[in-house]
């Protein structure tokens, strides 16, 4: 089946290109996010947009993994990530930590919509976003996973 996503953002092929790299298919719900948020909210606080995974020190393997979708005013990054046949989503923040954020992308949403996303810039917007009302749930072995798949797959940096 063809997706066809809103292509009022400029940012989206990039994005659906890195994730047909990735092997993933980008949600429906995705879509909503973009027509809701006219790709900016609040002002500019973020963009939709696809980040080079290079950002958050990953290696090649790593950064095959992980497509950027959100690029917040902090410099911090929401992105899917693609293991073991699920998405879940995560945040790299802007001095090199890394989370899960959602279990998938409703579950994102509704954290979001509940102001309990574990991403400040977004927690703190004027009007919270309401697309999905699901209750949220827990992280379990994914944030585990997660700190585990970063580990294996950050790049290392040496010190002058």
């Amino acid at each position: 089946m063809k997706r066809r996503l809103s292509r009022k953002s400029a940012n989206l092929p990039p994005i659906l290109a890195r994730a047909k790299r990735a092997g993933i298919e980008i949600p429906t719900r995705f879509d909503d996010f973009v027509k809701r948020t006219n790709g900016n909210v609040d002002g500019g606080l973020f963009s939709v947009t696809a980040d080079k995974a290079s950002t958050f020190g990953l290696t090649a393997d790593g950064a095959r993994a992980i497509v950027p979708f959100l690029r917040l005013g902090d410099g911090s990054v929401v992105a899917f990530w693609a293991t073991a046949g699920k998405l879940p989503i995560v945040h790299y923040d802007s001095e090199r930590g890394a989370q899960v954020v959602g279990v998938d992308f409703d579950d994102f949403l509704a954290r979001v919509a509940l102001r309990k996303s574990r991403v400040p810039d977004i927690d703190e917007w004027d009007d919270p976003l309401v697309i999905v009302t699901v209750k949220p749930r827990p992280f379990g072995a994914l944030a585990k996973a997660f700190t585990v798949f970063n580990q294996t797959h950050r790049e290392i940096v040496l010190a002058p």
